[in-house]
């Protein structure tokens, strides 16, 4: 994976490469060609034994988001100013910044 790059960006680069390629896209082939039995969800199966999915009230008992809103906040202003990638900090940039955040 190159520097400075997230794992959702380098997949949609793979796609669109393969989109473009000369010939046509192989990845929707080797999808459907692909042994659907060994792309089994772990959080189903373990150890080749079924396990019973939560219901909706034992997904009540535990929070929704394991940090606060405040943790989530101050991360995500860390992440968009490291994405702006050496921008001046601008009055506008930092209106955008909380703009993001906020909406």
């Amino acid at each position: 994976l190159p520097a400075e790059t997230g794992i959702a960006d380098w997949m949609m680069d793979v796609v669109v490469a393969d989109e473009r390629r000369e010939g046509g896209a192989k990845l929707p082939q080797h999808w459907m060609d692909t042994d659907k039995s060994k792309l089994m969800d772990s959080s189903v199966y373990n150890n080749d034994k079924l396990q019973r999915r939560p219901s909706l009230a034992d997904l009540k008992k535990f929070p929704k988001f394991e940090t606060s809103f405040w943790v989530q906040l101050k991360l995500l202003v860390n992440r968009t100013l490291k994405q702006q990638r050496g921008e001046r900090l601008t009055s506008v940039a930092v209106i955008l910044t909380f703009a993001y955040a906020f909406f």
